[in-house]
Order: C-alpha cells, then sequence, then structure tokens
C-alpha cells in the first residue's frame, strides 16, 4: 500500500492511522500510525539586473519579476499559485499581480530598487523576497545662443553686408547620454555649420555648432533681428528631446 498526498495539500505533519492484520489470521492485527510531513513548495526568487524605463512617455510591463523565479525546482511560477506584493513604495512604479513592472509617465529620472515578496496561496506563510532594479531613463537638453556682432567696417554701427556670428552652448541636463545632437535654427539666409554631436550626461558644447548671418537692409529698417534655435538630441533607447 502507499500513501498519496493530493495536490495544493496545505504543509503540515498528518497522523495516518491505518491496520495490518495476517491474511490467514484475521484476528491478527494491529494498529499504527504513520507520521507523514508535508513539506512547503520550495520557492526560489532572482534578483533582476537594471533595466530601462521611458520616464517621459511612461512604460508599460517593462519586466515580468516572475520570468526568473522558480517554484519546486525548475517550474516556472504561474502568478494564480502565489501572492506578489511589493514591499516598497515607489512613486510612479506599479507592480502587478502577474509580476509586471508599470512605469508612469513623467516619473523622475533615476535608479529605483523594488523589493517584492512572493507567499505560496497553500501555505501563506511560505514567502521569499527579491528586489529588482530599474533605471528610468529621462533624457534632457538645452541650449543658450548668443549673438556677436562682427562690425567689419567698425563703424560702431550695423550696415547691409556684415554679418553677425551666433554661439551655441548646448548642455546635456539629463541622466543618460545623447546621440545625433543637433540645431535647427529658421531664420531665414542663416548659415549654419558644425555637428551632429554626442553629448554625455551633463557634458556642454560651446564650440561645436556656428551661425553666421548677413545682415539685410530690411533688418536695418526693422531695427532688430529676430529668431530662434531648437536643439534636438535623442537617446540610445530612441526618446528624443528638444
Amino acid at each position: 500500500y502507499t500513501i498519496t498526498v493530493a495536490p495544493n495539500t496545505p504543509a503540515g505533519n498528518y497522523n495516518v492511522e491505518y491496520q495490518i492484520c495476517e491474511v490467514t489470521n484475521q484476528g491478527n492485527c494491529d494498529t499504527v500510525i504513520s507520521v507523514v510531513v508535508v513539506g512547503a513548495a520550495v520557492i526560489d526568487a532572482v534578483d533582476d539586473d537594471v533595466i530601462f524605463a521611458d520616464g517621459i512617455n511612461g512604460s508599460l510591463e517593462v519586466i515580468n519579476v516572475l520570468d526568473n523565479d522558480r517554484l519546486n525546482g525548475g517550474k516556472i511560477i504561474n502568478p494564480a499559485v502565489v501572492t506578489l506584493k511589493s514591499l516598497t513604495v515607489l512613486s510612479g512604479i506599479t507592480l502587478n499581480v502577474d509580476g509586471t513592472i508599470d512605469v508612469a509617465p513623467n516619473t523622475p529620472g533615476g535608479v529605483y530598487t523594488l523589493t517584492y515578496e512572493i507567499c505560496d496561496v497553500i501555505n501563506r506563510s511560505n514567502c521569499i523576497t527579491a528586489k529588482v532594479t530599474i533605471f528610468v531613463e529621462v533624457p534632457s537638453i538645452a541650449v543658450v545662443k548668443t549673438a556677436v556682432f562682427n562690425d567689419e567696417n567698425k563703424s560702431g554701427y550695423a550696415n547691409a553686408g556684415e554679418t553677425i556670428t551666433y554661439k551655441f552652448k548646448i548642455t546635456n541636463t539629463g541622466n543618460t547620454p545623447l546621440l545625433n545632437v543637433i540645431i535647427d535654427d529658421q531664420l531665414p539666409g542663416l548659415v549654419m555649420s558644425g555637428g551632429p554631436i554626442t553629448l554625455g550626461v551633463n557634458e556642454v558644447d560651446e564650440n561645436s555648432f556656428t551661425g553666421t548671418y548677413v545682415i539685410k537692409q530690411s533688418d536695418i529698417n526693422f531695427g532688430k533681428i529676430t529668431n530662434q534655435a531648437t536643439v534636438f538630441g535623442t537617446s540610445a533607447n530612441g526618446i528624443t528631446v528638444q
């Protein structure tokens, strides 16, 4: 005879009472009590590596923390047989019941560490913790434009045909390197040179871009020249900022 333990049996010690009788002498019997120890499921939770999330637009299901966690020696964990909860309160970051993580739009950039707990539904005291580290990327860029009147004839006044040189100070103000940084200036007649460039985090560039503009008589008659420059950059993960 064998003893069978049904699936989803709670962990614990179970007394199984049975009787043994001699076949040829049915009155010759003895009662025995055996203790069957039912252990809890073995949960193996593994920390997750740093991942990327878009802090500007938000990211849905950036990872499923259960994907590398295992139940009873190799079985992928089914969310239905465990309870999952976050032990860390992080603004903008949500751990869902199926193990996925959402990052809300406009979440501040930075590295976030979320500790979570997995518990067996059958044996609720059978729990284990792990953590996931999320890098929330928030690229940002700024430009300061300055103009230098070259006064080629040294008269001290602007004349048609003289030039203005524009310089651009570009700063990576975000938390990730930026690629393909370019300047867009819609001033008619402005001749731009330089770029595109790459900027590391907090890096400043003042020499890669210049603009040259030849003053027209209509500019002198109007009394001023007004224009605006826009800088663009793209992160390695494809987020474009300006």
